[in-house]
């Protein structure tokens, strides 16, 4: 799943909600996120993200957010969920 706004905010959130419910219906054993394009990053969407990997983790599932900006690791840090979320740059 790739992200093209440049900002994912309060008001995407309803939008991408859907889009990670979608990844809970398929089998996937490894969600990979990509965040190529997202500069920045708000709480909302953290906390979906946060709510999708803990969702994973009871199917035995893992997720990871992928070419992450500077900006979207600055606010998992700042968000002190950068321990939860795990971050590559591929």
């Amino acid at each position: 799943m790739i992200f093209e706004s440049d900002v994912l905010g309060i008001e995407e959130a309803d939008g991408i909600r859907d889009a990670l419910l979608s990844c809970l219906e398929n089998e996937e054993p490894l969600i990979m996120i990509d965040l190529i394009n997202v500069n920045k990053i708000d709480l909302s969407i953290i906390q979906l993200f946060l709510s999708l990997r803990q969702s994973l983790h009871n199917q035995n599932r893992k997720m990871v957010l992928i070419n992450c900006t500077n900006g979207v690791v600055d606010a998992l840090k700042l968000s002190g969920c950068s321990q939860f979320l795990e971050c590559s740059y591929e």
